[in-house]
């Protein structure tokens, strides 16, 4: 069947994640997802999001992103976005 339209926006940007393995050693400057609070276990799955590289659970992100769809510790967009033209780019110069 069709996904309701907030469940398509969900599966797309949880596609757009990383999931990684976490290590301390790796990733030791995060020790705790900010949205649970619960520290992170050594080879744990988590997702990391592309853009700012910050990582959470998946559940945890599944639900955030029910609501907003940006990082939910640094606020930034999930991926970079492409630079916008400028508006003295469009001017035809005669």
């Amino acid at each position: 069947g069709i996904l309701p339209v907030h469940e398509a926006i969900l599966l797309t940007y949880m596609k757009m994640l990383e999931e990684i393995t976490y290590s301390k050693d790796k990733y030791g400057k995060y020790i705790e997802c900010v949205i649970c609070l619960k520290e992170f276990d050594e080879l744990e799955k988590l997702f990391q999001i592309p853009n700012c590289r910050h990582i959470f659970h998946e559940h945890c992100l599944r639900k955030w992103f029910k609501q907003l769809q940006i990082c939910p510790m640094c606020r930034g967009n999930i991926i970079k976005l492409p630079m916008s033209r400028s508006e003295s780019d469009d001017q035809l110069v005669v």
